[in-house]
């Protein structure tokens, strides 16, 4: 109980974070808005595979609220006024892609960001505290946005998605164990 007060501040930290992340490269002179390295999966995987291992419950569930922000991100950013220019995603060198590649690339991340958050999770309180902020922060973000119920479902897919993936993944590690 002593450590909740840290417990909500690491997991409202990384919502927030993982909320303003993909947005940093309108900050900057080296990416485009909506770089293919801060509208994907790209860093979370990186951060995930340095971490995975953390046993540090503040740190976990800071991370556990990164991956879930960008998820919501992440279904916002698909449904743009319109396909073209900024909403399309861009890679340095090569340019901005077809919307199909933008679509296709942005769900994938989703359910990687969610995959990765529930690799992270370890218990069943972890487990409904990101179920809960994973609708609660869509909820709290949604009057910012122009589309409400077609994020909200791809959101919801993406992560049964994520989810169903992390249970087989661990059914397949524990039969690995049991061989």
């Amino acid at each position: 109980m002593k450590l909740l007060p840290f417990l909500l501040i690491s997991l409202i930290l990384g919502l927030y974070l993982g909320n303003k992340f993909p947005d940093i490269d309108q900050r900057t002179d080296l990416l485009t808005h909506r770089s293919i390295f801060t509208h994907g999966f790209i860093l979370p995987l990186i951060i995930y595979l340095i971490c995975f291992k953390i046993k540090n419950s503040i740190l976990r569930l800071f991370l556990i609220g990164l991956n879930i922000a960008l998820v919501i991100h992440l279904s916002f950013d698909l449904y743009p006024r319109g396909w073209y220019m900024h909403a399309l995603i861009h890679i340095p060198v090569i340019g901005w892609t077809w919307a199909w590649i933008t679509k296709v690339w942005i769900f994938i991340s989703m359910v990687m960001c969610g995959y990765f958050a529930v690799k992270l999770i370890k218990n069943f309180t972890q487990g409904l505290i990101a179920i809960l902020s994973l609708l609660l922060f869509f909820i709290y973000l949604s009057p910012e946005e122009h589309r409400f119920f077609a994020p909200l479902i791809t959101m919801i897919v993406a992560s049964l998605i994520s989810i169903v993936i992390g249970i087989f993944r661990v059914k397949r590690d524990e039969n690995e164990v049991t061989e």
